[in-house]
């Protein structure tokens, strides 16, 4: 679609109906200004000085009601030239069309136009504790890996966070307690500017900094929750005449930052190369005994 191509013609008779009966009241109303002046000088004639400021009053009153409607004629001359037909503003993409013909508005924009020159735009939501932790706000440059929609090649493109706006909370089981978290979230808007884009890539951002904090990373499965916080099961050896046993203990954790897969854990409790449960086969409690594999 280029600038200034014709995108839809619509139908102006009720329009011009409309126009022409205004233009009738027009001439109605001069047609009464005419007898109002022939009053006044009839008036004037006479000597009624009462007479003759009535009818002054009603000329000048007349004459503003014809300013009036000579400005809504010129009104509805305008949007007549101007609705008959919808002209693109701009290069781009007809991403949305509404109109149907013989049907009046609806209530939805008639057409929605992408701007190529404005780039694209992509929405991603993430957890909002998780963007406060990495330092992410409006104007973070961050990088987008773009795949077409007909080549599997992908390319690296840079965009710039526009817009942090409230998304729908994310809802996390906890455990087998019977309890949900609410995770607050917000919704990244990205743009993205390149020349080559045409719109419904498929896209990803990947957001890597280096934690303010320290702690250990550990995967999300090995945390498990309850009233009292979370927790997760390290493995204890024990040794033995009769060879080493393995033991779950239940260590308490602080969470520090999170995402979907890893959270970094705030414990004394833990130490690296301490070896977690991510898995088992059957429910755990602490002290029970567990077989590697």
């Amino acid at each position: 679609m280029k600038a200034g191509q014709k995108l839809i013609e619509y139908d102006s008779t009720a329009a011009q109906r409309e126009l022409e009966n205004e233009m009738a009241n027009l001439k109605k109303m001069n047609i009464e200004l005419e007898n109002l002046q022939d009053q006044f000088i009839e008036a004037a004639q006479g000597g009624d000085e009462l007479d003759t400021r009535n009818a002054s009053r009603a000329i000048e009153s007349l004459k503003l009601d014809l300013d009036t409607q000579e400005r809504n004629i010129n009104e509805l001359r305008d949007r007549l030239t101007s609705g008959q037909e919808l002209i693109a503003p701009f290069d781009g993409i007809v991403t949305q069309l509404s109109a149907v013909e013989g049907m009046a508005f609806m209530g939805e924009p008639d057409v929605r136009i992408s701007n190529d020159s404005l780039g694209y735009k992509l929405d991603i939501p993430a957890d909002s504790t998780l963007l406060t932790h990495l330092d992410i706000s409006v104007g973070t440059k961050v990088e987008v890996e773009v795949q077409s929609v007909q080549a599997q090649q992908t390319r690296i493109l840079e965009g710039t966070i526009i817009e942090m706006v409230d998304a729908e909370p994310r809802i996390e089981s906890v455990d087998l307690t019977g309890l949900n978290r609410t995770i607050p979230r917000k919704l990244i808007r990205i743009n993205v500017f390149n020349a080559e884009l045409k719109g419904g890539e498929r896209a990803w951002v990947n957001i890597e900094k280096r934690s303010r904090q320290q702690g250990l990373v550990v995967w999300s499965e090995a945390i498990h929750y309850e009233r009292d916080g979370m927790f997760v099961y390290k493995i204890d050896e024990q040794r033995g005449a009769l060879g080493n046993v393995f033991v779950a203990r239940k260590v308490r954790i602080q969470v520090s930052e999170r995402n979907d897969h890893e959270a970094l854990l705030l414990a004394d409790s833990l130490y690296e190369g301490d070896l977690l449960i991510l898995e088992s086969s059957e429910p755990l409690q602490d002290g029970n005994r567990v077989r590697l594999q």
